[in-house]
């Protein structure tokens, strides 16, 4: 489902995890270590993959099937250390988006980020990756949030970088990056290569969708090289 004319977008808003990098191998098995650590039998990746993009203090509130912060907490702790250490160099760029990116800081088209994961671990893998300087602003939550929000955090970089709201578009594969922009007045791109599926997309009626980072630079890009 596509609009009828496709807007000559000036800037755009990425998600990270499931839209530019994979980190489900990371994230997958940084949880699995941390329940095995507590004594708890580990959730299988299905399970994990349902809330993966979602603050980690959900993740594991859902995982826990738990409201005690305290013991959401000491899990989000263990895992935050086995993440930074070994976790997050288990990410991996999906194919094509270094040359999305690349294309369109040519096209003079501004690049932004905006993610649930702190701002430190984001940091640290867009420069592993060396695509941090592909972006104009990057906005991600502080270690000490225990719920950040997303609509707040794009909310932030739209106000501090003054974007029109006509010439935004936020790209993201779960409902939480679908809300966020519809709660700030922008188009949205919903990608279905993530891990949200497409039913989930169509719940929040994203206003376009892409089955793979090409589509992505189709919808974004109205003329080709």
């Amino acid at each position: 489902m596509q609009k009828n004319s496709v807007t000559s977008y000036k800037n755009v808003v990425f998600d990270l995890d499931g839209t530019i990098c994979d980190t489900r191998k990371g994230i997958c098995d940084c949880i699995k270590y941390t329940f095995k650590t507590n004594g708890i039998k580990e959730p299988k990746d299905s399970e994990i993959l349902k809330y993966i993009g979602s603050p980690i203090s959900t993740i594991f509130g859902n995982l826990l099937i738990t409201n005690n912060i305290s013991l959401i907490l000491k899990y989000v702790r263990f895992f935050r250390k086995k993440y930074n250490q070994e976790g997050l160099l288990k990410t991996f760029l999906f194919p094509n988006v270094m040359e999305l990116l690349d294309h369109l800081k040519k096209s003079e088209i501004k690049v932004f980020l905006v993610t649930n994961k702190p701002k430190v671990f984001t940091l640290k893998i867009l420069k592993m990756f060396g695509i941090n300087q592909f972006f104009d602003g990057i906005y991600g939550s502080s270690i000490s949030q225990i719920q950040p929000n997303k609509s707040r955090i794009l909310n932030k970089l739209i106000n501090d970088k003054h974007l029109a709201a006509n010439e935004t578009v936020m790209v993201g594969d779960r409902k939480d990056d679908i809300i966020a922009a519809k709660n700030n007045k922008i188009d949205s791109v919903g990608v279905t290569y993530g891990y949200g599926t497409i039913s989930e997309l169509n719940s929040c009626n994203a206003d376009y969708y892409c089955r793979d980072v090409l589509s992505v630079k189709n919808i974004l890009i109205k003329k080709f090289d």
